[in-house]
């Protein structure tokens, strides 16, 4: 993940970030978009939607158990097919 160019809102419900991603030495414009940030005695949940050329979701929770805390992290994308066809050496 690259600096951030344009960031709307404070990690809330609505925020939109925009930055550039560098996958294998390629930069792809990537928006991401937080769909759900929730705190509450269950735990905590936080969820966002990226797209550009790289898309997906990333799905995070937190939740306590027995002193401590188990973190899931789901993150599911599509890898845009230039990445795939660039060979190792560029």
């Amino acid at each position: 993940m690259g600096e951030i160019k344009k960031l709307t809102g404070q990690g809330e419900v609505g925020t939109v970030v925009e930055f550039n991603f560098l996958m294998t030495g390629v930069s792809f414009p990537v928006t991401l978009k937080v769909l759900e940030d929730h705190i509450g005695p269950e735990g905590y949940r936080w969820k966002a939607k990226f797209e550009g050329p790289l898309a997906g979701e990333h799905n995070w929770t937190h939740v306590p158990k027995n002193g401590d805390t188990e973190t899931t992290a789901e993150i599911e994308y599509t890898v845009p097919g230039a990445v795939l066809a660039r060979s190792p050496t560029g």
